[in-house]
């Protein structure tokens, strides 16, 4: 969480430093450093990282379609999903 706000409300210092190690919670260099610059700045941010939605089951004729939106991609491949 690196926003001190979100949706207008504050954000603590501590829900920022909350997996880090103690002894680098106020160490802002520690911090800083634990961003991906690189991946941040990527020009090509949605052709490199965008994961289509996977249909699970085709449910149209309910009036919806039920699909896993998948956050995390291992070595190419879609190992974690959530509805």
């Amino acid at each position: 969480m690196y926003e001190n706000l979100v949706e207008g409300r504050y954000v603590p210092w501590d829900l920022l430093v909350k997996d880090m190690p103690k002894e680098y919670h106020n160490d802002i260099d520690f911090i800083v450093d634990q961003l991906d610059w690189e991946g941040n700045c990527d020009a090509n941010f949605k052709d490199n990282h965008y994961l289509e939605p996977v249909p699970v089951a085709d449910t149209r004729a309910e009036g919806y379609l039920d699909r896993w939106i998948v956050y995390v991609r291992i070595k190419k491949k879609q190992l974690s999903a959530a509805k």
